[in-house]
């Protein structure tokens, strides 16, 4: 259910709210993306943060479109999660796993999980939501309160950024 701020605890005791959003378009092939190692992310997160008022140091949980696995790694990078060439390390050093300092897809994202195609993006969505909403189960994430989600689309053509969070923006 989406409804505005306003309106959303009459709709529920945990409501999520979309704090900032951002999305940026590189390229029609990939022959024409000038940096395959970033994409769109630096830009559409800088949009989102900036929207939201919060940085990436004030990120508790992040669910990152991986239909590939270098994916998350050029996403963590492009939020600005790690610093460039430094993802790799962090999460071989288990920081995105439950209790690590930053979980990271928490229901085992599109690799795990399954990627049904456009279903992939939407179950990122509703993961965060579970977790900002505490009804996540098992995989709970104790006292998450903002989450990054990311999409990216086609050849990796466009690439979306999404800060959600606990309280009202």
């Amino acid at each position: 259910i989406v409804t505005a701020a306003e309106r959303a605890r009459e709709v529920t005791r945990t409501p999520v709210y979309v704090l900032g959003t951002g999305g940026s378009f590189t390229h029609y092939t990939v022959s024409q993306e000038a940096d395959m190692a970033r994409l769109g992310f630096p830009q559409a997160a800088k949009e989102a943060y900036a929207q939201a008022g919060v940085g990436p140091g004030d990120v508790d949980i992040a669910e990152l479109y991986d239909a590939y696995p270098v994916f998350v790694l050029i996403a963590l990078e492009g939020l600005g999660l790690c610093p460039r060439g430094e993802a790799g390390k962090f999460v071989a050093a288990g920081n995105t796993w439950p209790g690590g300092k930053l979980p990271m897809n928490t229901n085992g994202g599109l690799l795990s999980q399954g990627h049904t195609g456009a279903g992939g993006g939407f179950a990122l969505l509703v993961e965060t939501c579970r977790q900002l909403m505490g009804k996540a189960g098992a995989r709970q994430v104790p006292n998450a309160r903002v989450a990054v989600e990311t999409a990216s689309g086609g050849t990796w053509m466009d690439s979306h950024v999404t800060l959600l969070g606990t309280e009202a923006p």
